[in-house]
């Protein structure tokens, strides 16, 4: 390819640029097709007088972009003009937009899982809801002209099928254009052999407030991911599936379900934050009611999948006929810098109807063992006694109070890096520059003190570290030497439900929380880099005449090892009879 141009140009230098790759991409593989009829034309954007001129060092650049694109396939050259487009556009326009390009890879493992589904290109109808880009309809139509090829259609019967049975929506013009372009590149041989002009496929504008009155067999696509304030008309369409702030794709989400016909297939490349968030609870709850869950795709490693997206991300599958109990299928795809990619099936799992709850998804076959076994036979905080909420101290909101040394009126502020990694709770902060202390009124800013035992968890751990669950205790005496602490937002803070004795005590909360069958839960449930108390108070804790009879193991002198292997049967139906021969 080559080299890449400045990035971050104006909207209309950018568009310019790849205007111009794209006019020599196209003249380059059209040049040599054999014809009777003139040669294919560049679909004309209708924006063309609002591009910027560019320089001639741009102008180089771009042309020699549209020949490299010319020796690659369609779907990689598809791809690489939109990853283009993409680095040259205004970071606060991407950003606003959530304009990010789908690999090859990810392309094509979607539309095998539709096919797995069922779908039948012969027949389907299919769109696209965000096309920018084109990244998948140029590839669905690949399929569909393959599979009508195969069934002896005359090339003028291919054009007219395909533009009657595929559409995009895009708000983009000049993404637009490019999609209606690469789509057209996909049916070049067809159109040089009948001279059709091929109808515009792509319809420009706000998806979110279109209403056609049309459904298809498939809605598959690569939705925007940004957040985004609601204005009246889109919480009249869209506010039975947002709960506090609502992002694109979640959105967009909704908006396909109304775009399916009964039976047809929703395949969506998202980030995996609907699958746990408190925010998308919603979401979940329409999903699991109107739809089947069929599978799960887990990306292996974002960095250099989706560029500039820093959440985790799944290809999603469901089926718009609800059926009593939805059994998923899970797999993580591991994709090479080559776009080649290999599938491990992960095992299956169960999405109840009407779920708003996080769902539980197994990233690996461990976990998919675990959750068969913990399905009936599991507890939640509140049954311990317990409850989890956020720290209430938000620091620079209370700068003006923070103290480097105590002083009268002033309480210990704790901060997440004051629990360690291996559940240590230590009051000082490992950051010298921390402050220590805050100033608290306590006549009317009670609520900034903990002064009960309580357990401290970190709100954010790395997906690569050995245990997401960093938890450390603080005891009584702290409490009483201090008169309270105040605790960071950073840190949750886990503890007993007002006028309840706990039923478990905090020693052994801990090491249930910190215990690898608990750990693998938290992470077959959570979507993010973020521990919130939302998915703490949803875990599946084990029972509660375990966590007594591992209180009792505790309180007996049980070391580390012995409680480590009791807790590694916490699920195990016969865990019971396990503890009496321990």
């Amino acid at each position: 390819m080559a080299p890449k141009a400045k990035p971050h140009r104006d909207i209309g230098e950018a568009r310019a640029l790849i205007h111009l790759a794209m006019s020599v991409f196209w003249d380059e593989k059209t040049r040599d097709l054999p014809t009777h009829y003139p040669r294919p034309q560049l679909p004309s954007f209708e924006g063309l007088t609002e591009l910027s001129k560019i320089s001639s060092e741009a102008n180089t650049s771009a042309r020699k972009l549209g020949s490299d694109l010319s020796k690659l396939s369609l779907i990689e050259a598809g791809y690489e003009i939109g990853k283009e487009y993409t680095h040259l556009l205004p970071s606060d326009y991407r950003s606003q937009h959530g304009i990010y390009y789908t690999p090859p890879a990810v392309t094509n493992r979607l539309i095998e899982q539709v096919e797995k589904h069922g779908v039948n290109w012969l027949s389907a109808s299919a769109i696209d809801p965000a096309c920018g880009g084109g990244a998948f309809l140029s590839p669905v139509a690949i399929r569909m002209k393959k599979a009508l090829f195969d069934a002896g259609y005359s090339s003028d019967k291919i054009i007219k099928h395909i533009t009657s049975h595929l559409k995009g929506y895009e708000i983009d013009p000049f993404s637009g254009w490019l999609s209606q372009t690469l789509f057209e590149m996909s049916l070049m041989h067809e159109i040089a052999d009948t001279g059709i002009k091929i109808p515009k496929i792509v319809c420009i504008g706000d998806t979110l407030k279109l209403n056609k009155n049309e459904t298809f067999d498939v809605v598959i696509g690569n939705p925007p991911y940004a957040k985004v304030k609601l204005d009246p008309e889109l919480k009249t369409l869209y506010g039975r599936s947002v709960f506090g702030h609502a992002n694109l794709y979640g959105l967009f989400t909704d908006k396909a379900l109304k775009l399916l016909k009964p039976g047809a297939i929703l395949a969506f490349v998202t980030p995996t934050s609907f699958l746990s968030g408190q925010y998308f609870k919603r979401l979940r709850h329409v999903l699991s009611s109107e739809t089947d869950v069929l599978s799960i795709d887990f990306i292996s490693a974002r960095k250099g999948v989706f560029h500039g997206v820093l959440q985790e991300t799944v290809l999603a599958c469901f089926k718009s006929l609800k059926s009593d109990k939805s059994k998923a299928t899970s797999a993580t795809i591991h994709i090479d810098a080559s776009q080649k990619y290999i599938v491990t099936e992960n095992g299956e799992c169960s999405i109840e109807p009407s779920m708003d709850k996080p769902w539980l998804i197994p990233r690996d076959s461990d976990q998919a063992v675990l959750l068969n076994d913990s399905e009936d036979n599991f507890a939640y905080l509140k049954d311990y006694g317990y409850t989890v909420s956020t720290g209430p101290l938000v620091w620079n909101r209370h700068k003006q109070q923070l103290r480097e040394k105590k002083q009268k009126g002033a309480f210990p502020l704790i901060w997440a890096d004051s629990i360690s990694s291996d559940g240590q709770f230590v009051l000082k902060p490992n950051k010298k520059s921390r402050p220590r202390w805050v100033m608290i009124d306590c006549s009317r800013e009670k609520h900034l003190l903990c002064n009960v035992p309580c357990l401290l968890m970190k709100r954010t751990t790395a997906t690569e570290q050995t245990n997401r669950l960093n938890v450390g205790i603080v005891e009584k005496n702290i409490l009483q030497r201090f008169g309270g602490v105040s605790v960071e937002n950073h840190l949750n803070i886990i503890r007993p439900l007002d006028g309840i004795e706990p039923l478990v005590s905090l020693e052994t909360l801990r090491y249930i929380l910190m215990s690898r069958p608990v750990d693998k839960l938290f992470r077959a449930m959570n979507g993010s880099v973020a521990v919130s108390a939302y998915e703490l108070n949803a875990l599946r804790m084990p029972t509660l005449t375990f966590a007594k009879m591992l209180d009792q193991a505790l309180q007996s002198g049980a070391n580390n090892t012995q409680l480590d292997e009791l807790l590694d049967i916490a699920y195990s139906s016969t865990n019971l009879s396990d503890i009496h021969a321990a």
